[in-house]
């Protein structure tokens, strides 16, 4: 057996209310608290995944560890958000589907984070679209799944990956992070297979394969 340790930064973001702090507790407990309070500043969580190695090594399996940071939504602590996002592997923009407003809000984060993380030449992190709360009742949406989907690249030029959770239920959500931690894994051996654990060392060069279609980033 062959094992690599490595390590992510994920970054989310979304209004107050949009279940962030909900989500990080199902992914890391596996429990959720119906009266979870708003996170102040930024709350910070890992969660691990064994993956198989993307390679062509028998037996081969990496240790991804996911360093999650849980940023406030409040307006006030919006302009703190942008030192937590720097030099993130993957942003994850959260919006409620009961919510339009905080879809707008959603798409409006995944812009601003991809246009001054990319004019520069520096590493593109991975963008995920996540809609949370899909155990509410149908007709308390406001935010149907095919108005999500125009968030990803193939239609705005935006989300890498687009997905609906429950923090509630638990639907989804080990998903979304093992496809991110999956997708991170996947493009770091592609581009940089020398490199074990690229959040401790310099990222010179720009990951490809990513935001192709960018339109903030072009």
């Amino acid at each position: 057996m062959i094992s690599n340790e490595k390590s992510f930064k994920v970054v989310l973001l979304g209004d107050a209310g949009t279940g962030k702090s909900s989500l990080m507790r199902r992914l890391v407990e596996d429990y959720f608290n119906p009266h979870e309070e708003s996170t102040i500043g930024a709350a910070f969580f890992t969660k691990k995944f064994s993956l198989p190695a993307p390679s062509t090594q028998n037996n081969a399996y990496d240790h991804v560890t996911l360093q999650l940071w849980d940023t406030a939504g409040q307006e006030r602590y919006a302009n703190l958000a942008s030192m937590y996002w720097r030099n993130a592997d993957a942003i994850v923009s959260i919006y409620d589907v009961q919510d339009k407003k905080s879809y707008f809000s959603a798409l409006n984060w995944l812009q601003k984070t991809c246009g001054p993380i990319c004019v520069d030449g520096s590493t593109k992190p991975m963008l995920a679209l996540v809609g949370n709360k899909i155990d509410c009742p149908e007709a308390d949406r406001e935010v149907a799944r095919e108005l999500g989907l125009k968030g990803t690249k193939e239609q705005m030029g935006l989300a890498d990956v687009f997905f609906e959770t429950s923090a509630k239920t638990g639907d989804n959500v080990q998903m979304l992070f093992r496809t991110i931690a999956k997708t991170l894994n996947a493009t770091l051996a592609r581009d940089r297979p020398s490199i074990d654990n690229f959040l401790l060392r310099e990222r010179p060069q720009t990951r490809t394969g990513l935001h192709s279609n960018c339109g903030a980033c072009s």
